[in-house]
């Protein structure tokens, strides 16, 4: 045991010599701080009556540390990157991992670690701890949200779609979860609708160009013959019944498993939704119909 422990805190002299030579810490300092890392280190080597407490103290302490080390480096004015800069944070990955190990259905200490991972922008880590925790809590919906949302911030809503539909088969009767994936539609399909009227505005300002370059009079006539299709019904946007149907899937399939009061809840969701981008437009009703 006293080998380990002396081993894993032998591995951390250079970090200890990079600390001191970029003069963030003094060798007194470095002292102590080796000193309580080996005291943390014993607390948790006896596994089999050891409690999550003192894995929570010694994360604390590592945090407090970080913090320190981070305010000093940044006053002193160190821009290059060097061991100490990354060595905090992964220790920190590897208590959590170890905590977690032990402790796997302590929900608590999995959203300590997944604030942990979203507050120094640890992404691989964050998706790696999200698959784990849903292999021991798959019915913990809020791990769902954070991946999902995880992905909605990285611009990759097929995936947080994909996640969400997941959720929903897990937890059919989640109210969050419906009202997230019927979110996630929603932004697709605001989406489309945005592509498809920057691609009428380029056809309009290619067809202007071209009258410019025609001109005036086969401008009227190019003008005469684009108003006439605009009258003809070409226009994408002037029935968008086609591009509600996935919204109103997402709407089926939650009102086949929530409750009366979840109904409710779900339908004012929707409805403020569908009034932020498609205010005013027929088609809507067609969503509307479905809670009738």
């Amino acid at each position: 045991m006293a080998d380990r422990v002396q081993a894993y805190l032998e591995s951390q002299v250079p970090e200890y010599r990079d600390l001191e030579q970029k003069r963030i810490f003094t060798r007194e300092e470095l002292r102590q701080m080796a000193g309580r890392r080996r005291d943390f280190e014993y607390q948790l080597m006896n596994k089999a009556h050891v409690t999550l407490e003192p894995f929570m103290r010694y994360i604390q302490y590592e945090m407090a540390l970080e913090s320190l080390r981070t305010h000093r480096s940044r006053k002193i004015g160190w821009k290059t990157k060097t061991l100490s800069d990354i060595a905090g944070i992964r220790r920190l990955h590897f208590l959590f991992h170890r905590a977690l190990e032990k402790f796997n259905h302590d929900k608590p200490l999995w959203y300590e670690y997944l604030n942990f991972c979203l507050s120094v922008g640890s992404t691989r880590q964050l998706l790696k701890a999200i698959t784990r925790g849903l292999a021991y809590h798959p019915h913990e919906h809020r791990f769902y949200l954070v991946a999902a949302n995880h992905h909605v911030q990285h611009k990759n809503i097929k995936t947080a779609r994909i996640i969400m539909l997941r959720g929903v088969r897990v937890l059919p009767r989640s109210l969050p979860l419906w009202q997230e994936l019927f979110r996630l539609e929603s932004m697709q399909l605001h989406r489309r609708l945005l592509a498809i009227q920057r691609q009428q505005q380029q056809q309009q300002q290619r067809g202007h160009n071209e009258n410019n370059e025609n001109g005036d009079t086969q401008g009227e006539e190019v003008d005469g013959d684009r108003d006439s299709d605009r009258d003809g019904g070409d226009d994408p946007l002037s029935d968008i019944s086609p591009l509600l149907s996935p919204l109103g899937v997402v709407v089926k399939g939650a009102l086949v498993h929530l409750d009366t009061a979840q109904r409710d809840a779900f339908r004012a969701h929707v409805e403020k939704l569908l009034g932020s981008f498609l205010d005013g437009r027929s088609e809507v009703d067609t969503i509307r119909q479905i809670f009738e």
